[in-house]
């Protein structure tokens, strides 16, 4: 009996060696570490687990192991949003006011194959629209680089083209005028500029784009007529700025009538 006693302590150890082990190698939520078990089939903690051992994994990983899935939804700006974007990507000489605009979050998978979360400010009549364009492209696997509020770049279109960023409302210029981008109304959305570069006055932008200018030589990330990105956004009536005399691989934008 005292064998038998030893034997089950012995194999009860072993498993929550096992257990640790895998806690430590769990990435943090960042990294994703529940989308792992979600590509896997498996689920949080483990079914077969006894309930002692999953406290115990829940102990050790919480964080990690219950990162919410890739999640979609639509709604107005906080208070603390709004603070957030006055002064910077929305000033009191903006065509549009905070109300006519719209928080829009979305999952969406990095060149890595690991599944995030992002954030975009859109016109608040394209916000539910926007949202059904990126779970189609999550669904389809299409990767991004970055999907954040233009304020971690301090507004500065450059900047966040160059951190492979994609977004979609900021009040700014086209470049070479005096006319406001469409993404002043929150009506234009840039998708992976590195790979999606705009091409004007013998110039590349990003300038890392340059290895992305042979448009048949196609790569994770790059827009072309008739794949999932093209098809997603020109489906429901947006423009693509590739066809342009200056092309500008990266933009898309859907007009809204004006009152």
């Amino acid at each position: 009996m005292k064998r038998s006693q030893g034997k089950v302590k012995r194999v009860v150890k072993s498993e929550l060696v096992i257990l640790l082990l895998l806690a430590s190698c769990v990435p943090g939520p960042e990294d994703s570490g529940a989308s792992l078990i979600r590509m896997a089939g498996g689920s949080f903690p483990p079914a077969s687990l006894p309930a002692a051992h999953a406290d115990i994994f829940r102990a050790i990983g919480q964080a990690a192991w219950e990162a919410p899935p890739a999640s979609f939804g639509v709604r107005e700006l906080t208070e603390e949003e709004a603070l957030l974007v006055t002064g910077s990507s929305w000033t009191l000489a903006s065509p549009v006011g905070l109300e006519e605009l719209a928080m829009v979050t979305v999952g969406y998978w990095d060149f890595d194959g690991t599944e995030r979360q992002g954030q975009l400010i859109v016109a608040r009549e394209l916000g539910s629209e926007v949202m059904d364009i990126f779970q189609e492209l999550y669904e389809a696997g299409f990767p991004m680089g970055n999907i954040r509020l233009v304020e971690e770049f301090d507004a500065e279109d450059t900047r966040s083209m160059e951190a492979n960023n994609t977004y979609a409302f900021c009040t700014r210029n086209i470049a070479g005028t005096r006319r406001y981008s469409l993404h002043s109304y929150g009506v234009a959305v840039d998708i992976n500029p590195v790979q999606n570069p705009y091409l004007v006055g013998g110039e590349v932008y990003p300038s890392s784009g340059n290895d992305y200018l042979n448009r048949q030589d196609v790569r994770p990330g790059m827009i072309t007529p008739g794949d999932a990105c093209y098809n997603a956004f020109t489906s429901r009536g947006w423009s693509w700025g590739g066809y342009w005399a200056s092309p500008d691989y990266q933009h898309f934008e859907k007009p809204l009538p004006i009152d």
